[in-house]
């Protein structure tokens, strides 16, 4: 019988038989079949005096089905009905604490034989002593239901990261029921210097650039240790990724939304144009480049997606050269090329990428005007 099953007939009884209950969420963690996972969000959904607890037990096994069940506490955080209690779940995975047990776990549980038969005994003490765990929670016990433990499986801590920081992106008033413990891992994991444009990031930035020559090799490792100057929407950033045997891209970044971008990176000192109207060498050897790369992707869509998920039609961005060389009818020419390109490709400058990133920093400070048409024509007299 599946999850869903096994709770509509436990539902049907009075009182509410916990017990039988506990042997339904162990039997659910052990199988973690996806058709179980949809009945215990449905579960973790229910409301009022009695449900908020059965609802509760499920949240805080959901993450036994990895990233499914993390993205799962990711919906209950942001539309409910249980915010607080999925948000605080969600934080206590990144902390790198196990929801049930609430104990550090720093390199996960060592799942022995031996552990299995403390955890099998349901024996608290014992399985404190072979997990090595910093802070249990008691005896693991809410109420009259034993928990079923079971391990972490892999990728949850940075699932459940990108999950907060995509609640704090697109719900920050979800944030707000955080509880005064986790306020400052909350801010730790929303306000990272490393994903985040801040003022030192764009001074740093403009005074690589200034340096020239000879200043390639640290520009270049600047950028990938700061992806978002890159695209102020990058999730994660792929460094040579190998298209088969055929190419070595630079780099390749997913967006939030999962999108794609394939970037290639020339040199800072490059010049953009031969003449008044050609492009020069290297810009013509990366349009080439970039070509066979978006090709490549065309014909080995299937073989991408098992190393890039989602993975679609990827669009591209080549980086090469300064803006300052420029004259006025080469940045149309430049300008007009990206147009006709409609996104497919786009030629930027290291200095547009500076640009770009000022913008993102100053909106971050201050919503940008909004103006209806009667301030646009006051304006203009």
């Amino acid at each position: 019988m599946s999850f869903a099953e096994d709770f509509a007939a436990i539902n049907e009884n009075s009182p509410f038989d916990w017990k039988a209950y506990e042997a339904a969420l162990s039997g659910a963690v052990e199988r973690r079949d996806p058709d179980d996972l949809h009945g215990m969000e449905q579960v973790a959904r229910l409301e009022g005096i009695g449900r908020d607890d059965v609802a509760g037990r499920a949240l805080l096994v959901l993450p036994a089905w990895g990233k499914t069940g993390v993205e799962a506490l990711r919906q209950q955080a942001v539309n409910g009905p249980h915010y607080g209690s999925a948000l605080e779940i969600l934080l206590d995975l990144a902390a790198g604490l196990h929801p049930i047990l609430g104990s550090e776990i720093p390199n996960g549980i060592a799942w022995t034989e031996d552990l299995q038969q403390a955890i099998d005994a349901q024996d608290g003490e014992r399985i404190v002593a072979r997990a090595n765990l910093v802070r249990p929670r008691g005896y693991f016990l809410y109420g009259d239901v034993n928990l079923p433990i079971y391990p972490l499986l892999e990728q949850v801590r940075d699932g459940t990261i990108r999950a907060i920081r995509s609640i704090a992106m697109d719900h920050p008033e979800a944030l707000g029921r955080a509880s005064a413990e986790h306020i400052d891992l909350l801010l730790s994991l929303v306000v990272d210097t490393r994903l985040v444009i801040n003022r030192e990031l764009l001074t740093e930035f403009e005074s690589l650039l200034d340096r020239g020559p000879g200043s390639e090799e640290t520009l270049h490792q600047f950028l990938r240790e700061h992806p978002t100057l890159l695209d102020p929407l990058a999730a994660q950033l792929v460094t040579k990724y190998e298209c088969g045997a055929e190419f070595i891209v630079d780099y390749m970044v997913r967006r939030l939304n999962d999108a794609y971008i394939v970037v290639e990176l020339e040199q800072s000192t490059d010049q953009i144009f031969a003449n008044t109207s050609l492009f020069s060498r290297p810009l013509n050897e990366a349009l080439s480049q970039v070509a066979a790369f978006q090709l490549w992707f065309t014909e080995n869509i299937d073989y991408a997606r098992k190393t890039l998920p989602g993975i679609r039609d990827p669009e591209a961005v080549i980086v090469i050269g300064r803006t300052a060389p420029l004259t006025e009818s080469q940045r149309k020419r430049l300008a007009w090329e990206n147009a006709e390109r409609r996104g497919r490709l786009r030629i930027l400058t290291y200095d547009d990428l500076l640009a770009q990133a000022k913008t993102v920093y100053e909106n971050s400070l201050e919503r940008p005007p909004v103006l209806s048409s009667r301030d646009i024509r006051t304006h203009r007299r």
